[in-house]
């Protein structure tokens, strides 16, 4: 029987933090596969490059709020 990985604690989202993709997929609320996919189906902004020579790519806390209240407004609408 395999054992389970414990939970990932998240911590509240700073604005001007910027979080790169393996830490910032628990705030999307999608592993890393679906993040993928739902940043190519542009349902979810892409990340933006930390650097123009480097390959570390992110987002900004700002961005992950608006996308956390686009998703709530969403709710709201529904209900």
């Amino acid at each position: 029987m395999k054992k389970r990985k414990p939970e990932q604690q998240t911590r509240p989202l700073v604005a001007d933090h910027f979080y790169r993709k393996h830490e910032a997929w628990p705030y999307f609320g999608y592993r890393l596969t679906q993040l993928d996919e739902k940043i190519r189906n542009g349902e979810i902004v892409a990340p933006v490059q930390l650097s123009q020579t480097g390959r570390a790519c992110g987002w900004f806390g700002r961005t992950i709020i608006a996308h956390q209240a686009k998703l709530e407004a969403a709710a709201k609408k529904t209900t």
